[in-house]
Protein backbone atom coordinates (compact mmCIF):
# COMPACT_ATOMS: atom_id res chain seq x y z
CA UNK A 1 0.00 0.00 0.00
CA UNK A 2 1.37 3.37 -0.96
CA UNK A 3 1.95 5.56 2.14
CA UNK A 4 -0.54 8.36 2.59
CA UNK A 5 0.23 11.74 1.10
CA UNK A 6 -1.80 14.91 0.89
CA UNK A 7 -4.56 14.36 -1.72
CA UNK A 8 -4.63 16.37 -4.89
CA UNK A 9 -6.77 19.47 -4.50
CA UNK A 10 -8.22 20.51 -7.87
CA UNK A 11 -8.19 24.24 -8.51
CA UNK A 12 -10.98 24.31 -11.08
CA UNK A 13 -12.88 22.27 -13.60
CA UNK A 14 -10.76 21.12 -16.53
CA UNK A 15 -13.59 20.38 -18.98
CA UNK A 16 -17.19 21.20 -19.77
CA UNK A 17 -18.01 17.51 -19.40
CA UNK A 18 -20.00 16.91 -16.21
CA UNK A 19 -18.34 15.90 -12.95
CA UNK A 20 -20.07 12.51 -13.15
CA UNK A 21 -17.92 11.86 -16.24
CA UNK A 22 -14.69 13.69 -15.32
CA UNK A 23 -14.49 13.86 -11.53
CA UNK A 24 -12.65 16.26 -9.22
CA UNK A 25 -9.68 13.96 -8.74
CA UNK A 26 -9.16 13.67 -12.48
CA UNK A 27 -9.16 17.45 -12.89
CA UNK A 28 -6.85 17.60 -9.90
CA UNK A 29 -4.47 15.18 -11.56
CA UNK A 30 -4.54 17.30 -14.71
CA UNK A 31 -3.81 20.45 -12.68
CA UNK A 32 -0.95 18.78 -10.82
CA UNK A 33 0.70 17.50 -14.00
CA UNK A 34 0.64 21.06 -15.34
CA UNK A 35 2.16 22.42 -12.13
CA UNK A 36 4.97 19.90 -12.44
CA UNK A 37 5.57 20.72 -16.10
CA UNK A 38 5.69 24.44 -15.33
CA UNK A 39 8.11 23.92 -12.41
CA UNK A 40 9.53 20.36 -12.31
CA UNK A 41 11.64 20.96 -9.20
CA UNK A 42 8.54 21.96 -7.19
CA UNK A 43 7.60 18.28 -6.92
CA UNK A 44 10.94 17.22 -5.45
CA UNK A 45 9.76 17.60 -1.81
CA UNK A 46 6.95 15.10 -2.47
CA UNK A 47 9.39 12.56 -3.88
CA UNK A 48 11.87 13.26 -1.08
CA UNK A 49 9.15 12.51 1.47
CA UNK A 50 8.32 9.29 -0.36
CA UNK A 51 12.02 8.38 -0.36
CA UNK A 52 12.31 8.79 3.40
CA UNK A 53 9.17 6.74 3.96
CA UNK A 54 10.53 3.97 1.78
CA UNK A 55 13.87 4.00 3.56
CA UNK A 56 12.04 3.52 6.85
CA UNK A 57 10.43 0.30 5.64
CA UNK A 58 12.05 -3.12 5.55
CA UNK A 59 10.58 -3.89 2.14
CA UNK A 60 12.22 -1.39 -0.23
CA UNK A 61 10.44 -2.82 -3.26
CA UNK A 62 6.81 -2.41 -2.27
CA UNK A 63 4.63 -1.66 -5.21
CA UNK A 64 4.68 -1.42 -8.96
CA UNK A 65 5.07 2.10 -10.28
CA UNK A 66 3.86 1.92 -13.83
CA UNK A 67 2.88 -0.61 -16.45
CA UNK A 68 3.26 -3.82 -14.46
CA UNK A 69 2.76 -7.01 -16.49
CA UNK A 70 -0.07 -7.97 -14.14
CA UNK A 71 -0.94 -7.97 -10.46
CA UNK A 72 -0.27 -11.70 -10.56
CA UNK A 73 2.98 -11.78 -12.54
CA UNK A 74 5.23 -9.10 -11.09
CA UNK A 75 8.42 -8.03 -12.80
CA UNK A 76 11.15 -6.97 -10.35
CA UNK A 77 12.44 -4.41 -12.84
CA UNK A 78 9.16 -2.51 -12.68
CA UNK A 79 9.18 -2.15 -8.91
CA UNK A 80 9.61 1.08 -7.04
CA UNK A 81 12.97 1.32 -5.32
CA UNK A 82 15.29 3.86 -3.73
CA UNK A 83 17.46 4.26 -6.80
CA UNK A 84 14.49 4.97 -9.07
CA UNK A 85 13.18 7.70 -6.77
CA UNK A 86 16.63 9.25 -6.35
CA UNK A 87 17.04 9.27 -10.12
CA UNK A 88 13.63 10.92 -10.54
CA UNK A 89 14.60 13.65 -8.08
CA UNK A 90 17.83 14.24 -9.98
CA UNK A 91 15.98 14.47 -13.31
CA UNK A 92 13.39 16.91 -11.95
CA UNK A 93 16.13 19.07 -10.48
CA UNK A 94 17.75 19.61 -13.87
CA UNK A 95 14.64 19.60 -16.07
CA UNK A 96 13.69 23.06 -17.35
CA UNK A 97 10.05 24.18 -17.34
CA UNK A 98 7.92 22.98 -20.24
CA UNK A 99 4.62 24.43 -21.47
CA UNK A 100 1.45 23.47 -19.65
CA UNK A 101 -1.06 21.21 -21.35
CA UNK A 102 -4.58 21.90 -22.56
CA UNK A 103 -7.31 19.44 -21.68
CA UNK A 104 -8.63 17.57 -24.71
CA UNK A 105 -12.05 15.93 -24.54
CA UNK A 106 -11.06 13.91 -27.61
CA UNK A 107 -8.04 12.44 -25.83
CA UNK A 108 -10.14 11.89 -22.72
CA UNK A 109 -12.65 9.87 -24.74
CA UNK A 110 -9.79 7.76 -26.09
CA UNK A 111 -8.53 7.17 -22.55
CA UNK A 112 -12.07 6.36 -21.39
CA UNK A 113 -12.52 3.91 -24.24
CA UNK A 114 -9.28 2.21 -23.27
CA UNK A 115 -10.51 1.79 -19.70
CA UNK A 116 -13.92 0.49 -20.71
CA UNK A 117 -12.46 -1.95 -23.24
CA UNK A 118 -10.27 -3.55 -20.57
CA UNK A 119 -12.55 -3.15 -17.56
CA UNK A 120 -14.21 -6.53 -17.69
CA UNK A 121 -11.38 -8.52 -19.24
CA UNK A 122 -10.16 -11.34 -17.06
CA UNK A 123 -6.62 -11.29 -18.43
CA UNK A 124 -4.61 -9.58 -15.67
CA UNK A 125 -2.14 -7.82 -17.98
CA UNK A 126 -4.60 -6.56 -20.57
CA UNK A 127 -5.16 -3.17 -18.93
CA UNK A 128 -1.90 -1.96 -20.47
CA UNK A 129 -2.64 -3.14 -23.99
CA UNK A 130 -4.40 -1.32 -26.82
CA UNK A 131 -7.53 -2.52 -28.56
CA UNK A 132 -9.31 -1.26 -31.64
CA UNK A 133 -13.06 -0.52 -31.45
CA UNK A 134 -13.59 -3.91 -33.14
CA UNK A 135 -11.61 -5.66 -30.39
CA UNK A 136 -8.47 -6.15 -32.43
CA UNK A 137 -5.29 -6.23 -30.34
CA UNK A 138 -3.05 -3.37 -31.45
CA UNK A 139 0.00 -3.97 -29.25
CA UNK A 140 1.57 -1.99 -26.46
CA UNK A 141 3.44 0.47 -28.69
CA UNK A 142 0.58 1.65 -30.90
CA UNK A 143 -1.60 4.09 -28.92
CA UNK A 144 -1.94 6.48 -31.87
CA UNK A 145 -4.21 4.14 -33.80
CA UNK A 146 -6.56 3.76 -30.85
CA UNK A 147 -6.70 7.53 -30.30
CA UNK A 148 -7.68 8.22 -33.91
CA UNK A 149 -11.09 6.65 -33.23
CA UNK A 150 -12.19 9.85 -31.46
CA UNK A 151 -9.55 12.42 -32.34
CA UNK A 152 -7.57 13.83 -35.19
CA UNK A 153 -4.23 13.81 -33.39
CA UNK A 154 -0.49 13.84 -33.98
CA UNK A 155 2.44 13.10 -31.70
CA UNK A 156 0.39 10.70 -29.60
CA UNK A 157 1.90 9.13 -26.49
CA UNK A 158 0.30 7.17 -23.68
CA UNK A 159 1.23 6.95 -19.98
CA UNK A 160 -0.35 4.34 -17.72
CA UNK A 161 0.37 4.51 -14.00
CA UNK A 162 -0.88 2.33 -11.17
CA UNK A 163 -2.15 3.78 -7.90
CA UNK A 164 -5.14 3.82 -5.59
CA UNK A 165 -5.35 7.63 -5.79
CA UNK A 166 -4.58 10.27 -8.39
CA UNK A 167 -1.59 11.52 -6.39
CA UNK A 168 -0.13 8.00 -6.28
CA UNK A 169 -0.50 7.68 -10.03
CA UNK A 170 1.30 10.98 -10.63
CA UNK A 171 4.17 10.02 -8.32
CA UNK A 172 4.66 6.68 -10.01
CA UNK A 173 4.50 8.23 -13.48
CA UNK A 174 7.46 10.42 -12.49
CA UNK A 175 9.45 7.67 -10.81
CA UNK A 176 9.23 5.43 -13.86
CA UNK A 177 11.70 6.62 -16.51
CA UNK A 178 9.51 5.79 -19.51
CA UNK A 179 6.34 7.52 -18.30
CA UNK A 180 8.34 10.44 -16.88
CA UNK A 181 9.71 11.26 -20.34
CA UNK A 182 6.13 11.26 -21.66
CA UNK A 183 4.72 13.44 -18.88
CA UNK A 184 7.54 15.98 -19.32
CA UNK A 185 7.67 15.91 -23.13
CA UNK A 186 7.94 19.58 -24.19
CA UNK A 187 6.32 18.87 -27.56
CA UNK A 188 3.04 17.64 -26.07
CA UNK A 189 0.32 20.28 -25.95
CA UNK A 190 -2.86 18.34 -25.13
CA UNK A 191 -3.90 15.60 -22.75
CA UNK A 192 -6.91 13.64 -21.56
CA UNK A 193 -7.04 11.41 -18.47
CA UNK A 194 -9.32 8.61 -17.35
CA UNK A 195 -8.88 6.79 -14.05
CA UNK A 196 -9.80 3.10 -14.06
CA UNK A 197 -10.23 0.03 -11.88
CA UNK A 198 -10.15 -3.41 -13.50
CA UNK A 199 -11.80 -6.67 -12.45
CA UNK A 200 -8.82 -7.48 -10.22
CA UNK A 201 -9.33 -4.29 -8.22
CA UNK A 202 -6.21 -2.72 -9.69
CA UNK A 203 -6.54 1.08 -9.98
CA UNK A 204 -4.59 3.01 -12.60
CA UNK A 205 -4.80 6.04 -14.85
CA UNK A 206 -4.75 6.16 -18.64
CA UNK A 207 -3.40 9.48 -19.89
CA UNK A 208 -3.10 10.26 -23.58
CA UNK A 209 -0.82 13.07 -24.76
CA UNK A 210 -0.59 14.68 -28.20
CA UNK A 211 1.10 17.59 -29.95
CA UNK A 212 -2.20 18.34 -31.71
CA UNK A 213 -5.69 17.02 -31.08
CA UNK A 214 -9.16 17.91 -32.32
CA UNK A 215 -12.30 15.91 -31.71
CA UNK A 216 -13.72 14.10 -34.75
CA UNK A 217 -17.32 13.29 -35.65
CA UNK A 218 -17.48 10.07 -33.63
CA UNK A 219 -15.92 11.83 -30.65
CA UNK A 220 -18.49 14.63 -30.87
CA UNK A 221 -21.29 12.06 -30.95
CA UNK A 222 -20.03 10.33 -27.80
CA UNK A 223 -19.41 13.62 -26.02
CA UNK A 224 -22.94 14.79 -26.81
CA UNK A 225 -24.29 11.52 -25.45
CA UNK A 226 -22.36 11.98 -22.20
CA UNK A 227 -23.66 15.53 -21.85
CA UNK A 228 -27.25 14.42 -22.58
CA UNK A 229 -27.05 11.61 -20.06
CA UNK A 230 -26.04 14.12 -17.39
CA UNK A 231 -29.02 16.34 -18.27
CA UNK A 232 -31.37 13.37 -17.84
CA UNK A 233 -29.85 12.59 -14.44
CA UNK A 234 -30.32 16.22 -13.38
CA UNK A 235 -33.98 16.14 -14.45
CA UNK A 236 -34.55 12.96 -12.45
CA UNK A 237 -32.94 14.54 -9.40
CA UNK A 238 -35.18 17.58 -9.72
CA UNK A 239 -38.28 15.44 -10.04
CA UNK A 240 -37.59 13.65 -6.77
CA UNK A 241 -37.04 16.77 -4.68
CA UNK A 242 -39.49 17.03 -1.81
CA UNK A 243 -40.39 13.35 -1.98
CA UNK A 244 -39.76 11.36 1.17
Amino acid sequence: MFPALDPIKPVNRCTELPSSVVDRDTCGQFNLVNEIREDPSSFIPVLAKRLEELKATKDVQMVSISMVPSPLEKDEASYENLVAIERAISVLRRTPPVPSLEWSDALFLSSKNHCEAQKEDTTPSLFMNFMSPEGEFLGKARPARAVQEYANATGVELAISVGDRAIDQVIRSLVDADTRSIVLNPFSKFTGIQRCTNVHGLSYSVQNFASSATINAKGKEWKELLMTTEEIIDECDDSTKGLA
